[in-house]
């Protein structure tokens, strides 16, 4: 398993999120008159948490519609029961995993909004991998670390994040637009803002094809970028705007 680099000293400071100076050219994303995006967001995500606590529900991301866990009910006690066990008894064997299996599990987990000491564990084996993930693993692993709050944000120590920053950050021009949407609005709802070149990366990534992002992925973004305070190329910005 590799071991996580250390961060560049503008990448720990974005991750201490310590202002950084602002490229010549880029501006905030709050200038897109999308000041009131991160409330909105905010509000959104607290009426889902409280609707998630009254019916069991939980956050699909930006591409989907909100999946319930099951209902009150036999079903209900029965998923609980077998994800008891099975987190049983992968916390036995989670050295044998392999790692899109532990993802996998996570996002189960994050489905049936189900806490089991055995995830921390997991997010922990994931981020000895992140070399090995493909983009929708990505996708996934950072979705269920934000559907699993609050529980996750300690989880992944801020090492994990510095590790996964590092080894997305080249892979980001070819990840789909769906992917790409859920990083960032998943990223938002952690508040877990990025260093500035993998946010160079990013942009550049999806400027190329922003014509591709559907209404809800567009949505999805700026809910995410107005979160972390990320400043937006005006390439991008015209592009939104349009």
């Amino acid at each position: 398993m590799g071991q996580l680099a250390p961060p560049a000293s503008a990448e720990g400071l974005a991750m201490r999120g310590e202002a950084l100076e602002s490229p010549d050219g880029w501006e905030s994303v709050l200038d897109l008159d999308f000041t009131a995006a991160a409330e909105v967001a905010e509000a959104e995500d607290a009426e889902a948490d409280v609707e998630a606590d009254e019916v069991g529900g939980a956050h699909n991301g930006p591409y989907g519609e909100r999946h319930r866990v099951i209902q009150e009910g036999p079903e209900k006690h029965l998923a609980r029961r077998l994800a008891s066990r099975l987190g049983d008894l992968v916390q036995a064997r989670i050295l044998d995993m392999d790692p899109e299996g532990v993802v996998t599990l996570l996002y189960v987990y994050g489905r049936l909004s189900y806490r089991h000491d055995v995830l921390a564990d997991l997010v922990f084996v994931a981020g000895q991998n992140m070399e090995l993930y493909h983009s929708q693993a990505i996708s996934n692993l950072v979705w269920a670390m934000a559907t699993l709050l609050p529980h996750s944000a300690t989880w992944a120590a801020r090492g994990w994040w510095e590790g996964l920053f590092l080894c997305t950050e080249d892979r980001l021009g070819s990840y789909s637009t769906q992917a790409l949407a859920n990083i960032v609005w998943a990223l938002g709802r952690l508040h877990k803002r990025p260093p500035l070149p993998w946010q160079r990366a990013f942009f550049h990534a999806t400027a190329q094809r922003l014509h591709l992002f559907t209404s809800q992925g567009v949505a999805s973004y700026v809910q995410g970028v107005a979160k972390l305070g990320m400043r937006l190329p005006e390439q991008l910005l015209e592009g939104l705007r349009g």
